[in-house]
């Protein structure tokens, strides 16, 4: 892959985030990287889609059901 892939640019915002912390605590990095990286996905997705949930659901390989969670989450629903 090249060097904007995903994987490289996940790396990079990780790192940063954490040297942006120094020593301040966190206990949800994981909620804060998904957000950064499905938020984006899912609005790109669901434009690729024409706003077809059913059909975004069939690309994301998960039930509709959470992929409109998702949805709502995020505040595209």
């Amino acid at each position: 892959m090249s060097d904007n892939s995903v994987r490289n640019s996940t790396s990079e915002f990780v790192d940063n985030f954490l040297k942006t912390l120094g020593d301040e605590p966190i206990d949800n990095l994981h909620e804060v990287v998904m957000a950064e990286v499905e938020k984006p996905m899912l609005e790109v997705l669901m434009k690729h889609v024409k706003n077809n949930q059913s059909k975004a659901a069939i690309m994301l390989g998960l039930s509709r059901g959470t992929t409109r969670k998702k949805l709502k989450a995020y505040g595209f629903i």
